[in-house]
């Protein structure tokens, strides 16, 4: 017998508002770093509902670390900037190579770092 309920919720380490909405982010910066995140999709994922959630969004996007899309005035979209990407995890977080990739054949390159601002 599984227990499989057929959802996959990320674990969040956070207990702040503000903290497990820039943490659910980054993760969505990994795995869909050129799209947005849906309301609902947030909500499911950090189990904040309606206003908690546009609390932290809305604090969020006053400290400039979120861009939110709103539709008639409501919270639609929202994506990290760099700035509350590279607040929510360390950059090495974001570095992701396929496991057939060998270090030795594609050195890393010396750069500096991607979330760096001056």
């Amino acid at each position: 017998m599984s227990d499989w309920t057929g959802k996959l919720k990320p674990k969040l380490t956070a207990r702040d508002p503000e903290g497990k909405v820039l943490e659910a982010l980054a993760l969505d910066y990994k795995v869909n770093p050129g799209l947005y995140i849906t309301r609902e999709d947030l909500e499911e994922d950090t189990d904040l509902k309606g206003e908690q959630l546009d609390k932290a969004l809305s604090a969020l996007e006053q400290k400039g670390l979120v861009k939110l899309l709103r539709l008639h005035g409501v919270i639609r979209l929202a994506k990290a900037l760099y700035t509350g990407l590279k607040k929510a995890k360390p950059q090495k977080f974001y570095n992701w190579y396929p496991p057939w990739v060998k270090e030795k054949l594609f050195p890393t390159p010396q750069m500096k770092p991607m979330f760096e601002t001056e």
